[in-house]
């Protein structure tokens, strides 16, 4: 058995811990519950733009020694995007596969790390 739990499991879990932690984490667009790809949106500090980050390839999870939480790694795929960058290439991920989730994460200036794994 992996580690890994259905995206809906994941996607609630980082917003549970995101907004116990005094946070705020709302879900963009909904996927598939089973296995749909995730990305997190982080808006940079002052309105600097959003960090965007993907889940990382699969040889990547396999390379570490231990597994990441939920059975998910992700990795920084864009730093300071516009809302039209991120509308942009959610376009483009939507007509590859249309299941994916996107959900924004304000950590009130918090690392990432604090709540998801990062390559």
């Amino acid at each position: 058995m992996n580690g890994r739990v259905t995206s809906a499991i994941f996607v609630s879990s980082i917003m549970r811990r995101v907004n116990a932690e005094g946070g705020f984490a709302a879900v963009l667009k909904r996927g598939s519950d089973d296995a749909g790809a995730i990305f997190l949106c982080m808006p940079g500090p002052r309105g600097n733009g959003t960090s965007l980050y993907g889940q990382a390839p699969q040889s990547v999870i396999a390379e570490r020694q231990k597994t990441p939480f939920g059975g998910r790694l992700f990795e920084l795929l864009g730093e300071a995007l516009t809302d039209e960058d991120l509308a942009a290439r959610f376009e483009r991920e939507t007509r590859m596969d249309p299941d994916f989730w996107a959900i924004e994460i304000d950590a009130s200036g918090r690392s990432p790390e604090e709540f998801f794994d990062i390559a």
